[in-house]
């Protein structure tokens, strides 16, 4: 899903923000909508992974017992 919105982006950016022909006007979302928006679903793809990324370990110097 990212990668959509990430394409979305692009081809937003490229093209222009609003279009009239023949009386039938349309008109994109903002750049800056749509970067909120992928910012919203990293946060919500990252809030689903496990872990708090901090990982545990013990170490134990090589002399020690």
């Amino acid at each position: 899903m990212p990668e959509d919105i990430e394409d979305q982006i692009e081809s937003d950016a490229l093209q222009p923000k609003e279009v009239e022909a023949d009386g039938v006007k349309v008109k994109n979302h903002s750049l800056s909508e749509l970067i909120e928006a992928d910012r919203y679903l990293e946060g919500k793809l990252a809030s689903r992974t496990d872990g708090l990324g901090i990982k545990r370990t013990i170490m134990r110097p090589p002399g020690a017992v």
